[in-house]
């Protein structure tokens, strides 16, 4: 159960870490347009 939970949550950091990047990444996009 305890290794179950502490799984879960690494995969949820993990994900919201590729969510960051992902903003970031998308953020830096728009910037990339809007300077062309």
């Amino acid at each position: 159960m305890h290794q179950d939970v502490t799984l879960f949550f690494k995969r949820t950091q993990e994900f919201q870490c590729v969510q960051m990047i992902g903003k970031l990444l998308f953020k830096n996009q728009e910037l990339k347009i809007q300077i062309l």
